[in-house]
């Protein structure tokens, strides 16, 4: 069997560990593991994986959590995931999820090692890629209704957000928690969907955020006139490109 030196090249660089906190849907975790081992095998071709270790959560406990604003036991469950990861030999840490960064900087008090911040990568795709200073954000109510990641938007990018109304709000964490979540993909809710992004760029959202880890199951850039920016994408791809760097 013959091997190219593409083929063995990653055997013989220094490689940082991925350690994904997931679960946060197993759905999206899924995307993660298979966007960042496509993209490894892309660079380094043959049969070369990512180095990942995966710590998974109950997502029943963290929805139980959040729905009764006890962000304190979410915080409680994902710094010992993050603990895990890290005494397993984890290098850097991401958190599968869009909505549990607003626990990042508890997460990141408990470790010694870096942990990737979605919405970084995020604002500086959005400012400095593609020169957006306003954007809708479409993520479950507690993202798109809380100002924690408005916030951090602002304050780091300067980029301002536009809410969808109450009712679409409610809409779209229906259907992320109801359906995406299991893996449920319904032509209706792409419909509802594309009407509401419609509606907020008429009031001028320049590009849509996928701030949520499943949305991209329903809507992407073929199927959507409006600039769409997948927020899962963007975290993967930024998770190779850390664990590539030789700092």
């Amino acid at each position: 069997m013959l091997v190219n030196s593409k083929n063995i090249q990653a055997s013989s660089r220094i490689i940082k560990t991925i350690g994904i906190i997931g679960g946060l849907s197993p759905e999206s975790t899924i995307v993660y593991y298979k966007l960042i081992n496509n993209k490894f095998k892309k660079i380094f071709g043959g049969h070369n994986s990512a180095p990942i270790i995966i710590v998974s959560v109950n997502f029943q406990e963290i929805v139980s959590a959040i729905y009764t604003q006890n962000w304190e036991k979410a915080a409680v469950i994902l710094i010992d995931a993050a603990k895990k990861l890290e005494a397993a030999g984890a290098d850097f840490i991401i958190i599968a999820c869009n909505t549990l960064h607003k626990i990042a900087k508890d997460i990141e008090k408990s470790i010694n090692i870096p942990l990737l911040h979605i919405l970084k990568i995020a604002g500086d795709k959005i400012k400095n890629q593609f020169h957006f200073d306003t954007i809708s954000m479409f993520g479950t109510k507690f993202t798109m209704q809380e100002d924690f990641h408005k916030k951090y938007l602002f304050d780091n990018f300067r980029i301002k957000c536009i809410d969808p109304s109450v009712s679409h709000i409610t809409l779209i964490n229906e259907i992320i928690f109801n359906e995406l979540c299991h893996g449920i993909v319904n032509k209706n809710s792409e419909k509802i969907i594309k009407e509401i992004i419609l509606d907020v760029h008429e009031k001028g959202a320049q590009a849509i955020l996928l701030g949520c880890t499943e949305m991209h199951f329903l809507i992407n850039q073929e199927t959507c006139e409006v600039p769409i920016l997948d927020v899962t994408y963007l975290h993967a791809e930024s998770a190779i490109n850390f664990s590539l760097t030789q700092q």
